[in-house]
This record gives C-alpha cells, structure tokens and sequence, in this order.
C-alpha cells in the first residue's frame, strides 16, 4: 500500500474524529477490491467516509484509534507499507519495522445515514468560506451562531452566517420565489465541504446531510429552530456613506491595532467628516497611539464610531476595495453591500460603545 495515498486519506477523516479512547477517536478501515475505505464520526451527527486504491486484492474490515494509526503512519519509512488484519490485531508493517494495533468491537460503530429522497443543490465554495469570519468560534461548532443558514428560491442559494455582532451573506437574497431549502447547517459540516472542491453539491433530506466528492463523503444534520431574521435588520435608515479606497482604510486599521491589547478589546476609532474625510486612531493607548488620515468622499452627516478592529477587518478584507460603507449612526448598524464577480454580498458590523 501507498503510505503517503493512506496518510491523506487519514488525515481527512481526523478533521472529525476526536483524540479519545473510545469509538469516537477510532477510524472504521475497510478493505475490498483493491479499495481501502477509512470512515469517522463524532457525537455532533458528522460522519466522513474517505477511500484510496491499494495494491493487492484482500477484505477485511475493523476499527483502530484514529491517532494511533497516524501517529505509527509517519513513523514508518515513506516505502510502501503492508496492513493486514490478524486475531483481532491490525499489523502494519515497513521495511524492518512491525506494529500490532488494538482494534475495536466492529458491534459498536453505527450504521451509515441513509437518505431516501434528498433535495440537491450545488453551491460555490467561496460562499461559505468568505462567510465564515462571521461565524461564532465555539469548540463544537454546532450553536445557531456558529452555523450557516442555507435559503435556496429560484434555484438561486443564498448563505447567512451571524455570531451576534455581525453578519455576512453571499448569495441573493431577494428572489421572489418559492424556497426549496431552508436549512441551518452547522459550521463543522459546512467547513468540512467547503476545503474539499471548488462547488460543494449537497444532498438534503429532512434534518440529513450529505455531499459527495470523488473520493469522500460526509454526512451531518441540520441544526433545530428558526434562524434570525437578517431581512428585518437589513431594513435599515442610511446616514452617513463613505466611499474609498478599502484597501488604504486596512492599511490605517492595520497599523492602530499593532499598538491594541486584549485589554483595550481590540477598538478601532473612526472619525468620519465630508472635509477630511476618515480619521483612524486606536481606541486604547497601552503602547501608545496611532493616526492615519484615508482619502474618503462621504455623503451625510459626520459621525464619530468605534469598532471591534478586528471584525471590521475581517468584513473589509473580503469584499472588493471600492465597496462603498453605509453608516446608520454611531450606535446602529453599518453595512457593506455589493456584487464581487458576479455574486452578491453583503457585510454588517454592529459598532462598540466608546466614551
């Protein structure tokens, strides 16, 4: 067998296994004409099942530790390797090097997610993972505010991600027709699929999940309950729109935020006027202070507004540079909206409260 096809292999299905003892962190090997398959699952619904070719014909099947396996994997030489399973020990050998690996009772691991009549819908990978900086990091990744919610209408997909201070959409989001999917996605699944291709084709059937690449499969589940209304926050009243050169503002936030601790909690100062235009400084002065003056045309009232510097760098660093800004005050939402190669976007930041 070809190590390096194995490790790769291995390494997919460790994204979803954990580093425990039991069932959990154990990797279900499956061997069967000249296919060996590997398949993982955690306790938050995400099963992953990879394959890779091997060389000689056998079948056989049984679970061993996940990171056991990868950890004698790469000891062993980058030669290929022999695998074979014997009295319930699973041997791997290379070269002059052997290793016995306990194996678990086959009677534990659970039956795959079999979907009868599934929904299909093919979405570009970049809608999730330009969304995904607006997705709360919780360790499981499986909260309403650490989800996607996937809207298809018109056979056009539309994706929502929120972690309470912020949002970000790709997609349409008004159509007009008649919703084929509404769905909340977990972000583990979502970010699973998203790394594997360039358009993710999934399969959804009540609250089952599947996508389907040439060699791997995952399945998840949907999370329970109704997501925000994003189509009542965005009904808001502009006050204040700046346009500029995006790619200068992250520059001058860029620079405020090397004199910011976690103290300070990361605060961005915007001072925004029609005759100079934006006026970044950082909010907290441990190491000291920082000023940039960025070319702006603004429209409207000036407005003096605090950030979190680094969610409004995440939402500024994934649309296009000449994205005009809108403004609803020093305490409402600001909103960034547009079209970026044919897909549109839209970025909402709630500022801080600053004295």
């Amino acid at each position: 067998m070809n190590k390096a096809s194995i490790l790769e292999s291995l390494d997919k299905v460790r994204k979803v296994t954990k580093n425990t003892d039991g069932i959990e962190g154990a990797v279900l090997l499956e061997a069967k004409n000249k296919i060996l398959s590997m398949t993982g699952f955690n306790r938050f619904g995400i099963t992953i099942k990879t394959w890779c070719d091997i060389y000689e014909e056998s079948e056989w099947s049984c679970a061993v530790n996940a990171l056991n396996l990868m950890m004698v994997l790469k000891q062993l030489p980058d030669d290929d390797i022999t695998i074979e399973l014997s009295k319930e020990q699973l041997i791997l050998s290379g070269n002059f090097s052997k290793v016995e690996l306990r194996t678990f009772d086959l009677s534990l691991w659970p039956d795959l997610p079999q979907l009868n009549s599934p929904v299909k819908v093919r979405i570009q990978s970049r809608m999730v993972l330009e969304t995904a900086h607006a997705t709360a990091k919780t360790g499981s990744g499986n909260s309403l505010n650490s989800s996607y919610h996937l809207v298809v209408a018109g056979g056009q997909s539309c994706i929502t991600t929120t972690d309470g201070f912020r949002f970000s959409i790709r997609g349409e989001t008004e159509n007009g027709g008649k919703k084929e999917v509404d769905a909340v996605i977990p972000s583990t699944f979502m970010g699973l699929t998203a790394t594997v291709a360039d358009d993710v084709d999934l399969e959804i059937d009540g609250d089952l999940l599947c996508a389907s690449f040439e060699n791997v499969t995952i399945w998840g589940k949907t999370f329970p309950g109704m997501y925000y209304n994003i189509d009542k926050i965005l009904n808001i009243n502009p006050k204040t729109t700046v346009s500029t050169d995006l790619d200068e503002l992250i520059n001058a936030i860029q620079l405020s935020m090397a004199l910011i601790n976690k103290k300070d909690e990361w605060r961005i100062l915007l001072d925004i006027s029609r005759e100079n235009g934006i006026l970044v400084r950082n909010a907290g002065k441990t190491y000291g202070e920082a000023k940039s003056r960025v070319p702006a045309k603004v429209d409207g009232e000036d407005l003096k507004i605090c950030f979190n510097g680094k969610f409004l760098l995440n939402a500024l660093q994934t649309v296009p540079s000449d994205s005009p800004i809108v403004f609803t005050g020093q305490t409402g939402l600001s909103v960034i909206r547009g079209v970026d190669n044919g897909l549109p976007f839209i970025e909402g930041i709630l500022p801080c409260r600053y004295a």
